[in-house]
C-alpha cells in the first residue's frame, strides 16, 4: 500500500459507519465520482450506500486503490442535513459484507440471493465490461456467474 493510499484510507476510516455524506473521486471513465455514506472498508474495498440526488441508489463496493480523493465538507454536510430532515437518510442500513478479500465479498453477495453488477474498470479501456446477474459458484480463482443482458436474456 503506497503512503498516499494509506493516508487516504486513514482519513476515510472515521467516516465509516457515520451519517456523514462524502463524494469520492476515482480513476475510472464510467463513474469518476460517487456520493453516499461509507458503511465499511478494508485495505482493499470500500462499501458505500450510494445516493443520486435525493434518492438512495443501492450499494456499491469499490476498490480502495481506485479512489484518488474524497470530499466531506460544507456541501456534503448540507446534503446530509437535508436528507435527514426529509427522512430519507436518518440511519445507516445494515449491509453484512465481509470486505477482507475479493472472495469474501463475492461469497457474501452470493448469500444475498440477489442480482448484482460486476464492472471491470481496466484503466486502459474507455468502456468498461458490465455484467448483471448472480454468482452461482465460487472457487479459489474462478467465479461462475449467471448473467443476463438488458433484455433479460
Amino acid at each position: 500500500m503506497s503512503i498516499s493510499h494509506r493516508r487516504l484510507r486513514e482519513s476515510l476510516e472515521p467516516l465509516a459507519g457515520s451519517l456523514k455524506k462524502i463524494r469520492l473521486s476515482r480513476q475510472t471513465p464510467c463513474a469518476p465520482s460517487l456520493n453516499g455514506y461509507v458503511l465499511g472498508m478494508s485495505d482493499q474495498w470500500l462499501l458505500l450506500w450510494q445516493f443520486h440526488d435525493f434518492y438512495p441508489d443501492g450499494f456499491t463496493i469499490v476498490r480502495m486503490d481506485g479512489i484518488t480523493s474524497y470530499r466531506c465538507g460544507e456541501y456534503e454536510e448540507f446534503w446530509t442535513n437535508m436528507l435527514r430532515q426529509e427522512n430519507v437518510a436518518t440511519e445507516l442500513p445494515s449491509m453484512a459484507i465481509d470486505l477482507s478479500s475479493t472472495k469474501s465479498v463475492l461469497r457474501d453477495l452470493q448469500k444475498t440471493d440477489q442480482n448484482f453488477i460486476v464492472e471491470s474498470e481496466a484503466p486502459d479501456k474507455d468502456i468498461e465490461d458490465f455484467y448483471l446477474g448472480r454468482a452461482t459458484r465460487i472457487q479459489n480463482t474462478q467465479v461462475k456467474f449467471a448473467s443476463f443482458d438488458a433484455l433479460g436474456q
